[in-house]
């Protein structure tokens, strides 16, 4: 009893930790953002404190919540938000724009279908899945974990850079500024169809930052997930793949990113996990004691023991005796 009881209160707990995740991306005060995340490691901390990995999570919970606030102010820079150049390189690219054709050809306004469901589903996955795999892989103890931690905020702030320096509006915002034909914002007709101030309060969940469309985060935070779930095995980075490739239709259909966004994206989730991979290396081979000199004569005196490492069985070489004392 008393141990189901202690599992009832991790689970409770975990889901408390994913809750925060994502109530860190809405607009509220920084005193109250605090106080929720404080209290959410503290509570995480009390049943969870034997997890050599605790402070792990700790930083990916912290780095991700700078991150929401920071993107909330991408289109506060005072650049000029760019619309044409995305446009004019799809209509070169594609020869039309992606979000436009799309429509076109499989919405129906003023009807909702199970594709436009399915999309808006797989679009608010983004809030869900990459924070769960965070801690199914951190409760597991996963050697996979600190790995994912460090391409996931390489990723997300590499992304939040370029948003920074490009604002871009998103093919729904271009349609209202007469850059585009119109352009159905599919997650607002499907949500705000079954209830309006449901869709208010997932907007203001998402985030207040209209113009960061330039890379597409969501596409790139799910290309992390899908590297990922390729070195956890064959099955799951297969699982993994349909999902993004679920997740880029998903964008472009319901107008919330181009084409390009997404492929850009996803470039800025490789090129960032590519350095977190370069990283590692030099900092193992920094970390690695060389074995040069070791068991060599030298003018000198020999170098101290320790500062060898130990000879494997498979070197041939076995260390000498000391002689006995005359």
């Amino acid at each position: 009893m008393l141990r189901a009881s202690a599992n009832a209160a991790r689970a409770c707990v975990l889901v408390g930790s994913l809750a925060t995740l994502v109530l860190v991306r809405t607009p509220i005060p920084v005193p109250l953002l605090v106080v929720v995340v404080g209290g959410s490691l503290g509570a995480l901390y009390l049943v969870e404190r034997r997890n050599r990995a605790f402070r792990l999570w700790v930083v990916y919970v912290l780095g991700f919540t700078l991150f929401a606030h920071l993107r909330t102010l991408a289109d506060e820079t005072g650049l000029p938000v760019q619309v044409g150049y995305v446009i004019d390189a799809e209509q070169a690219v594609f020869g039309a724009v992606p979000t436009v054709w799309l429509q076109e050809h499989l919405f129906q306004p003023g009807a909702v279908n199970a594709l436009d469901v399915l999309a808006v589903a797989t679009h608010l996955s983004y809030f869900l899945v990459p924070h769960a795999l965070a801690i199914a892989l951190w409760k597991i103890g996963h050697p996979r974990f600190q790995r994912y931690v460090a391409d996931v905020l390489a990723t997300a702030y590499a992304g939040l850079a370029v948003s920074f320096l490009v604002p871009t509006a998103p093919p729904w915002l271009a349609g209202q500024w007469h850059d585009l034909p119109f352009v159905h914002r599919i997650v607002h007709d499907v949500i705000a169809g079954f209830d309006p101030e449901l869709y208010r309060q997932g907007y203001e969940i998402a985030g207040t930052n209209p113009v960061a469309a330039m890379p597409s985060l969501h596409m790139a935070i799910t290309a992390v997930v899908v590297v990922t779930a390729w070195r956890l095995g064959r099955v799951a980075g297969a699982s993994a793949t349909v999902y993004a490739a679920a997740m880029a239709f998903a964008l472009v259909y319901t107008g919330e990113h181009y084409a390009l966004d997404v492929l850009a994206g996803t470039a800025t989730a490789l090129i960032a996990v590519a350095g977190v991979g370069l990283v590692v290396r030099v900092a193992a081979a920094t970390r690695a004691p060389s074995r040069e000199g070791c068991g060599q004569p030298t003018p000198s005196a020999d170098p101290p023991l320790e500062a060898c490492p130990p000879l494997s069985r498979r070197s041939g070489t076995k260390p000498r005796r000391a002689s006995a004392p005359v």
